[in-house]
């Protein structure tokens, strides 16, 4: 059974899903290492929003001098993206027994994460696998085969 991950189709993850293959896990495992992964990304996810950095750790683009008048004269206030919570709240992760898929359900999340040069609406990525992020991950697959050696002997 070969995993999956769909974050983005990058040389990282691609590497990330040859290192999962390798351990031959029977699916109720690769599951569970896929869920563990999930809920890690997930969590640097969160972090981005947090500390409106993207995955190079470069702050993201502040709101327009016309948005930001609007929302003062709306009394809008709040972070970048996460004024309402609404698209932060719907990062989330599915798995299968071979397929982990970390996304935003909002339909507005791909505009935001990658930009759209016709609406002027700059990049302000939040999905995505930093290098810091990918050791981590990494540090996961490797618990997860230490923590199975263990319970085998």
């Amino acid at each position: 059974m070969s995993a999956s991950m769909f974050i983005h189709d990058t040389k990282e993850v691609k590497e990330l899903q040859n290192k999962i293959n390798k351990l031959k896990l029977n699916s109720s495992n690769q599951k569970k290492l896929l869920e563990s992964i999930g809920v890690e990304i997930e969590s640097q996810i969160e972090e981005r929003f947090a500390t409106q950095t993207d995955t190079s750790g470069s702050r993201w683009a502040d709101i327009s001098a016309k948005t930001r008048a609007y929302y003062s004269k709306k009394g809008i206030g709040g972070s970048l993206l996460s004024r309402t919570r609404q698209l932060r709240d719907t990062i989330e992760s599915q798995v299968s027994s071979d397929r982990l898929l970390v996304g935003a359900t909002k339909i507005y999340a791909a505009t935001h994460n990658y930009g759209d040069g016709k609406r002027n609406i700059p990049k302000r990525e939040f999905i995505g696998l930093s290098p810091q992020n990918v050791i981590e991950i990494e540090s996961i697959i490797d618990d997860f085969v230490e923590a199975n050696l263990k319970k085998a002997r």
